[in-house]
C-alpha cells in the first residue's frame, strides 16, 4: 500500500512527463517529412495524446483514493492506454510516410529513433500495472528502476539518435543547395557537409541590411495561383535592388 513518501516520488515523475512527452513528440516530428497545416494538426493531436495518456495515468495511480484503488488503477490505465496507443500509431504512421523520402542514412536514423522511443514508451504500462500483483519496497525499487531506465532511453538516448537525424538532414540540404549553415556539420568525427553561404544577397542601393517587414501569419497561409497577391506591399522601397 502505497504511502505518502512514495506518492510524492511518483507523482514528481507524472509532472515531468507531462512536460517531456509532449516535447519528445514534437522533436521526432520535426525531422519528418510533414509540413503547412497537417504538420500543425498531426503535432496538436500527438502532444494532446501524449499529455493526457499521462495525466489519466497519473488520476488513477496517485490521485483516486492515493493509489489504493484497484479499479480506479484499472479504469484510468485503461483510458490512458487508449491515448497511448492512438499516439504511438499516429507517430508510427508519419515516420512511416517519411522514410521513402528520407536519404537511406536519414531513414535508417530516424527508424532508430522511432524505435527507442515507442519501445520505451511499453515499459510505463507495465510498471502502472505493477502495483495489482503486489506492494511493499523491494516492488517500489524495481519500479523505480524500471523506470529510470525507461526514461534515460525515451530521452538521453533517443535525443542523441534524434539530433544526429536533424545533422544530417540539415547537412544533406545543404549539399544538394536547398539551405544555408553557418559552418560545417560534422557527426561523430565525420564531415558530412561544408558550411552553406547564400549565393547572392540582394539589398536596395546602399543598404547594409534588408528591410524589416511584418511576416503574415502561417496559419491564414494557403497556396494560390494569383500572382497579385503576392504583390510587395512597399515596392518603392526596393526599387534599386542590386545583388
Amino acid at each position: 500500500m502505497p504511502n505518502g513518501l512514495a506518492l510524492l516520488t511518483f507523482g514528481v515523475r507524472y509532472v515531468e512527463w507531462s512536460v517531456a512527452v509532449p516535447l519528445v513528440v514534437i522533436e521526432l516530428l520535426a525531422v519528418c517529412v510533414v509540413l503547412g497545416g497537417v504538420a500543425r494538426r498531426i503535432r496538436l493531436i500527438a502532444m494532446a495524446g501524449g499529455f493526457f495518456m499521462v495525466f489519466l495515468a497519473y488520476l488513477g495511480a496517485i490521485v483516486a483514493s492515493g493509489g489504493t484503488d484497484a479499479a480506479a488503477l484499472v479504469g484510468w490505465g485503461i483510458a490512458a492506454g487508449v491515448f497511448w496507443l492512438a499516439t504511438t500509431a499516429l507517430l508510427a504512421s508519419v515516420v512511416r510516410r517519411s522514410l521513402p523520402v528520407l536519404t537511406v542514412d536519414s531513414a535508417a536514423l530516424l527508424r532508430s529513433a522511432t524505435i527507442l522511443l515507442l519501445s520505451s514508451w511499453a515499459v510505463y504500462p507495465i510498471v502502472y500495472a505493477m502495483p495489482l500483483v503486489g506492494s511493499g519496497g523491494t516492488l517500489i525499487v524495481v519500479m523505480q528502476i524500471m523506470l529510470t531506465v525507461a526514461d534515460i532511453v525515451a530521452k538521453i538516448w533517443f535525443g542523441g539518435v534524434l539530433h544526429r537525424v536533424a545533422k544530417l538532414r540539415t547537412a544533406e540540404d545543404v549539399r544538394a543547395g536547398r539551405d544555408v549553415h553557418p559552418e560545417a556539420i560534422w557527426i561523430s568525427s565525420v564531415k558530412q557537409s561544408d558550411a552553406g553561404k547564400p549565393r547572392e544577397v540582394y539589398l536596395a542601393a546602399g543598404a547594409a541590411v534588408h528591410v524589416r517587414r511584418p511576416q503574415p501569419p502561417t496559419s491564414t497561409a494557403a497556396p494560390t495561383s494569383q500572382p497579385e497577391l503576392f504583390a510587395d506591399p512597399q515596392p518603392e522601397l526596393f526599387a534599386d535592388l542590386e545583388p
